[in-house]
């Protein structure tokens, strides 16, 4: 029986710089985790992991890297 997920994604932080948005969701895929990077809703890059808390802690990552780089939080 395939593991159960659900493919609806979850935002985790929204960030803003000028006119632009960024997100970072988080959904569940068969093989674990997903987080997905979008800027204006256009998927620049995504990664999957097998364990939620290292999905969180790549995002985290993602999120300090882009603040240092002038985004703010929405």
């Amino acid at each position: 029986m395939p593991f159960p997920f659900d493919p609806a994604p979850a935002t985790l932080w929204t960030l803003t710089r000028e006119d632009r948005l960024a997100s970072c969701e988080i959904r569940f895929v068969p093989n674990g985790v997903e987080a997905l990077v979008r800027r204006n809703g256009t998927l620049l890059y995504s990664s999957t992991f097998e364990k939620g808390d290292d999905t969180l802690e790549w995002a985290e990552s993602e999120r300090v890297e882009m603040l240092a780089k002038g985004w703010r939080l929405r």
